[in-house]
């Protein structure tokens, strides 16, 4: 009965150090994911591109394990030809296991796109030469009607003048003669094309910027993941690293749990605003 006791008196002692033991360990364990950085690039999406152009100006960093740069890999490319861009998603973890996620949205060239701009830049290097401005539609006979003469073009050949001594005398007239056609001159300009204006009013563009919900949950003392909320972030000059870093958010305490309504807009490098965004944050 005694050793009984004592047997089961050890064992309660083993198992209070071994709880001991594994407490210890997991308050000691690295639990926190390595964090992101970005630098500026004006990098442009190709589909031949290969993953090291991919991977250009990211690095991560891990609290415990230090630079993890090299454990960056690439979760998936989304492709949107419509709008000319794409989304890359990045992965990279730690040795502890800890996985950190994010994604960059490129300003994209996509096969046809680069066809169509060699095509218009040849057709506007064409136009250039012809002396024409405007929609190049390439219509060779369009220069042969160039070439006219201006009495085709006018629809009546132009009479010849008569010799000087056949011309009557200063007021009088011939009823015989035939009176000479008043000659236009053909205009040389021609008004702005709707693809000239169209490339002119886009260089005054705002950046667009378009959220993936109107409504997120943070962790009171935390601040948003704004590359999770962010949808489309997108200029005609600057890339989406400047914009982010311009990102502006409306006051709002992250500190004290409460909804707040808050709005959201960005501004490049030219100073144009992107619209104001509206959205509700709830600080639990």
């Amino acid at each position: 009965m005694k050793q009984g006791k004592i047997i089961g008196i050890a064992l309660a002692v083993v198992n209070a150090i071994l709880i001991t033991v594994c407490a210890v360990m997991y308050l000691r364990a690295d639990r926190t994911a390595p964090k992101f950085s970005f630098q500026a690039s004006d990098i442009r999406y190709r589909q031949d591109m290969d993953t090291q152009e991919l991977l250009a100006g990211i690095t991560a960093y891990d609290r415990t394990d230090g630079d993890v740069t090299n454990r960056i890999v690439i979760e998936k490319i989304t492709e949107n030809q419509k709008d000319s861009i794409a989304v890359v998603y990045y992965a990279v973890s730690d040795l502890s296991g800890n996985v950190a996620k994010t994604s960059q949205l490129f300003q994209a060239i996509y096969d046809q796109e680069a066809e169509n701009f060699m095509e218009a830049g040849i057709n506007a290097e064409f136009s250039k030469d012809s002396g024409i401005v405007g929609s190049n539609s390439g219509d060779a006979s369009g220069l042969d009607r160039q070439m006219e003469p201006v009495s085709t073009l006018l629809g009546t050949p132009l009479p010849s003048a008569p010799p000087a001594e056949s011309l009557p005398p200063s007021g009088t007239s011939s009823p015989s003669q035939t009176p000479r056609p008043t000659v236009h001159p053909i205009p040389t300009t021609l008004p702005p094309s709707p693809e000239t204006e169209q490339i002119q009013d886009q260089s005054q563009e705002a950046p667009v910027l378009i959220l993936k919900a109107s409504e997120i949950r943070i962790t009171a003392g935390q601040g948003p993941a704004w590359v999770d909320v962010i949808s489309t972030l997108t200029d005609d000059k600057d890339d989406y690293n400047t914009l982010f870093q311009n990102l502006n958010v409306s006051r709002y305490d992250r500190n004290k749990a409460g909804t707040y309504q808050v709005s959201v807009y960005t501004e490049d490098s030219d100073g144009n605003k992107s619209q104001s965004v509206p959205l509700t944050i709830i600080v639990e």
